[in-house]
């Protein structure tokens, strides 16, 4: 398993919650599902950080691997096409050199 530690000083600790929990909603009390009523959050504001930067992280990750398969794919249609063009201009000069279709 990989992990990441970012170590701060505890000064800055509550400026980090305040603001992980400012930027992305995290709020303080929520509504359960069963009873409709509003109980604490079961998510602490540090598991709250530590998922929003696990999660910029994997967004990340994911936008690179998808600029990754989208460089693949252009690659790949390129080769594909110039290909298909080779065969129509041999295709294209054999009936202008032979006078027919082969």
């Amino acid at each position: 398993m990989y992990s990441i530690v970012i170590p701060m000083p505890d000064s800055v600790k509550a400026d980090v919650l305040a603001a992980f929990s400012a930027q992305f909603g995290y709020a303080e009390t929520v509504t359960d599902p069963n009873t409709n009523q509003q109980i604490p959050n079961p998510v602490t504001r540090e598991q709250f950080v530590e998922d929003m930067v696990a999660y910029y992280i994997l967004d990340v990750v994911k936008g690179h691997l998808l600029r990754q398969a989208m460089i693949l794919a252009e690659v790949e249609a390129e080769i594909e096409l110039n290909d298909r063009a080779a065969q129509a201009i041999a295709y294209y000069d054999y009936v202008r050199e032979h006078g027919v279709e082969p």
